[in-house]
């Protein structure tokens, strides 16, 4: 309970935790991307959120937390879109069962190379 006196859940914190994931931790084309000292204050911002749910938690815990999660995910929306590709029809497209799978869909957008830097990378290796 808060001080408020209104009861925070361990899946309100979680809520919060993926509201403040920070591009730097996800986002391969983000400039702070391989800037460590950035994501290293991205971290402790987040650590301090998840400490109100787990006051023993570290750093450790929480990329646990966080590795666990977005693999969480992006195995359910392998089923979502092998489902839809599948022929079935609109009625039987899978239904992600994740509490959460709403608040990590902003994944999708930028955490695999472009194809782009794919192709780049086919031309320089074939020289």
């Amino acid at each position: 309970m808060n001080a408020e006196g209104v009861t925070v859940t361990e899946r309100d914190i979680l809520i919060k935790l993926l509201e403040l994931y920070f591009p730097c931790l996800w986002d391969l084309s983000h400039k702070d991307y391989a800037n460590r000292d950035a994501r290293n204050q991205a971290y402790l911002i987040m650590l301090n959120v998840f400490k109100k749910n787990d006051s023993a938690a570290t750093l450790k815990t929480l990329k646990t937390k966080l590795d666990n999660m977005r693999t969480s995910y992006k195995r359910e929306r392998k089923k979502v879109e092998a489902s839809k590709t599948s022929g079935a029809g609109n009625d039987e497209v899978h239904l992600p069962s994740l509490w959460y799978y709403e608040h990590l869909s902003f994944l999708d957008e930028k955490t695999t190379p472009t194809t782009e830097v794919i192709d780049n990378m086919d031309t320089n290796s074939s020289l």
